[in-house]
């Protein structure tokens, strides 16, 4: 990959966006490659313009090879944002997680925030991260795609995710 392309996605973290974005190519070109050893170490470093802190963006890569449902989706979201659940004597904790992740996800847990003066946004706040979503041509057939881009156009409507597709649009 290459210069141009890290500008691009730069440029689309600077931008107020209500889209996804998706990175496109044939199986065994780098993409993943690029992901992890390139573009990450300066996303790492790029300030979040939004922000009055002297915040940087947080990425994280997720793959849907074999992934049956959103839930899984969310999972390892919740687990990349927490990677002490990755440890062992914690993944007793990752169910609570899961559940976690799915509460702050729901409407009714929003009528909850509104009682106690928080946002869900205090808790995860996706604008700071630029989530990368790798194998969607791998998924589980059980795992609907419209069900799929539901759940990111939710993500980057709702809560000003900026998300990366990274696929193999042939197959």
């Amino acid at each position: 990959m290459n210069d141009q392309l890290t500008e691009r996605i730069e440029e689309y973290l600077q931008l107020e966006t209500n889209y996804a974005i998706i990175l496109n190519g044939d199986y065994g070109i780098g993409k993943t490659h690029y992901i992890k050893n390139e573009l990450f170490p300066k996303i790492k470093n790029l300030k979040i313009l939004s922000s009055n802190k002297d915040e940087t963006y947080i990425p994280i890569l997720i793959s849907l090879f074999g992934v049956n449902s959103i839930e899984e989706i969310q999972n390892q979201i919740f687990i990349e944002l927490y990677p002490i659940l990755k440890n062992r004597g914690v993944k007793i904790f990752t169910g609570l997680g899961k559940s976690i992740y799915k509460i702050l996800s729901g409407s009714e847990f929003k009528d909850l925030l509104s009682d106690t003066n928080t946002s869900s946004a205090d808790l995860i706040d996706f604008s700071k991260i630029l989530l990368c979503i790798d194998d969607i041509d791998r998924k589980s057939p059980v795992l609907n795609i419209k069900e799929f881009f539901g759940f990111v156009n939710n993500l980057v409507e709702n809560q000003n995710a900026k998300i990366l597709l990274i696929a193999n649009e042939e197959e």
